[in-house]
């Protein structure tokens, strides 16, 4: 699909495709839930992907400005000089979408969201009239999203998650925060226990099923993971924006 001919552009910046398929389910299912409209136009979405963690090299290399300073007066936590590189290369490009996701696993720091937000909210001020620009900052990594929602589709699903849940001693959909990153050797790692729950094979499938248990669930689930903080600022952000837009159907 060409630009041209989307109804909607959604530009999401995030770590990798694991990001960029759960942030799209997730966001279009409460879109869906918000605008009666939008099911009808969600096959001419437009969504693409870029590199989060590399934004200050493509910033560097297009010679965009402003990547070092504080914000607000104040130094900037984890991840805000690298969000502003990011929001300074869409400001480069006269904000081309209708709405854009970032997206980054927290592995554990906290100071990352915290430091995305002092980046939006900078850029916010500056330039009030750009389109929304949402987190989806999970915690601690993308994987405790998806087993949020993880449901068993057969009886070796349901052995699996028996197993795990005995091996944990809790259940890592309930409680996907308590779950690790960045040692694969941790008992509670979420990329090994999403494995373990469905297999290697298809571990990178359930992406687009990270919700399967309904969204009102998922959104429980992940109450201490960064989940609802996401779904809100859809609801509250991008669907007053859509509403608004000429593509949007007159009701």
């Amino acid at each position: 699909m060409q630009p041209s001919e989307a109804a909607f552009r959604v530009r999401v910046a995030c770590e990798d495709n694991g990001h960029f398929e759960v942030v799209r389910v997730l966001a279009s299912l409460t879109l869906r839930e918000h605008l009666a409209w939008f099911e009808d136009v969600e096959p001419h979405v437009l969504w693409e992907k870029e590199s989060i963690t590399d934004a200050r090299r493509r910033a560097r290399e297009r010679g965009v400005a402003r990547l070092h300073g504080h914000f607000g007066g104040v130094p900037g936590e984890a991840d805000a000089l690298m969000v502003r590189a990011q929001l300074l290369l869409w400001d480069s490009d006269a904000w081309a979408f209708d709405f854009a996701v970032l997206a980054r696993d927290t592995d554990g720091d906290r100071a990352r969201r915290n430091g995305a937000c002092q980046a939006v909210a900078e850029n916010a001020l500056r330039v009030p009239s750009r389109p929304p620009i949402v987190l989806a900052y999970a915690e601690p990594e993308i994987e405790a999203w998806v087993i949020a929602g993880f449901i068993a589709r057969d009886d070796a699903e349901q052995r699996r998650l028996h197993a795990e849940l005995k091996r944990l001693g809790f259940d890592p959909r309930s409680a996907p925060e308590r779950l690790t990153a960045k040692r694969h050797s941790d008992a509670r790692d979420a990329k090994a226990v999403l494995v373990a729950l469905c297999g290697s094979a298809d571990a990178q499938t359930r992406w687009v099923r990270c919700a399967d248990a309904s969204l009102e669930r998922w959104r429980e689930h992940t109450k201490a993971a960064g989940g609802p903080e996401f779904l809100d600022a859809v609801r509250h952000e991008v669907v007053p924006a859509l509403r608004r837009t000429p593509a949007a159907p007159s009701t």
